[in-house]
């Protein structure tokens, strides 16, 4: 198993690699410049020159992007242009709460949809078989960003139970029982609206997935030999019905943290999206390399994590 780690640990620096130029390349190719911003539309040219030279943006291509790298190894992703502030604190900080936010929205998805999928599959054609798919397929349709909206309306204006927006209450006191109930009660609505759209994907694999199992022979054998119906599914089925759900977990990972970018513009959560789309409309261009950059290497993990988890549900894989 070591040598496949390293081959795939080699193969994601590689990745990695590749998207860093991507990053850098689309990045400086965009129209304008930070210069643009600090100083307006109608700036000297001279001024607008000086200001380049200040920010290191009249050396070629090849050098910045050779500096950039070099310095990011180094935990260095440079300085906001728009407020001259480090940049990996910054990013670092919201880049915790997009976890925190997507980690929830992830677990969700994957506990509701596993016991929903198979309880469907045993009890197929039922009630709750129905009433299952149903929901499923609305939450495919659904847009994130729409479900956002309604739990909004219902549950916050409506009803009154959740806060609608911000990752908190201000004012309260930091470390408190009160605060981290504070801060789990915002995350509540976001987290389900992220999360819907996957946990209904998941339903639907999990439940095909054990449907096929329950037809195989060594399923029959199990049955035959008398064992009882919960030792046939949770021990000999539920293992080998997982393959497929584990891959679309590892998928799930990069549409979970795309998507938490327009989630939390709907409720004013205060993360790396917001902090990304910021930067972006202020061309702030050392904030959105390092954030695109930082989100990469998450990525990467969640799929080295999902390659080793075939293993521990599939005792027929090796990584020889």
């Amino acid at each position: 198993m070591s040598n496949y780690i390293i081959k795939r640990m080699g193969l994601a620096l590689l990745t990695l690699l590749g998207v860093s130029i991507l990053i850098f390349t689309i990045i400086n190719l965009a129209p304008g410049g930070p210069e643009v911003v600090m100083v307006g539309e109608d700036m000297d040219p001279a001024l607008a020159e000086r200001m380049r030279i200040r920010l290191g943006l009249h050396e070629p291509v090849y050098l910045r992007y050779f500096r950039w790298v070099t310095a990011s190894l180094q935990g260095d992703f440079g300085y906001s242009f728009r407020t001259g502030h480090p940049v990996l604190p910054v990013v670092l900080h919201n880049l915790q709460r997009t976890l925190i936010l997507t980690i929830g929205a992830l677990v969700l998805s994957v506990v509701v949809s596993i016991v929903v999928g198979v309880v469907s599959a045993v009890k197929q054609y039922s009630l709750f078989d129905q009433v299952a798919s149903l929901v499923a397929f609305m939450g495919i349709s659904i847009a994130n960003f729409w479900l956002g909206l309604m739990l909004m309306l219902v549950f916050g204006f409506h009803l009154g139970w959740l806060p609608i927006s911000g990752s908190g209450t201000v004012g309260m006191e930091s470390g408190t029982l009160a605060y981290y109930m504070d801060r789990a009660r915002h995350l509540v609505l976001p987290v389900f609206a992220l999360g819907f759209m996957r946990l209904a994907v998941l339903v639907r694999y999990a439940r095909s997935g054990m449907l096929e199992v329950l037809q195989q022979d060594y399923v029959r054998t199990a049955r035959a030999k008398g064992l009882t119906e919960r030792v046939v599914i949770y021990k000999h089925a539920l293992r080998n019905a997982m393959i497929s759900v584990v891959t679309v977990i590892g998928l799930s990972i990069r549409f979970l943290v795309g998507g938490s970018v327009v989630i939390e513009e709907v409720f004013a959560y205060s993360g790396v999206g917001r902090l990304t789309a910021s930067a972006v409309y202020d061309r702030d261009f050392p904030i959105v390399m390092a954030v695109c950059l930082m989100i990469s290497v998450v990525v990467l993990a969640g799929n080295l994590l999902t390659d080793l988890a075939y293993a521990l549900v599939d005792p027929r894989i090796r990584f020889d």
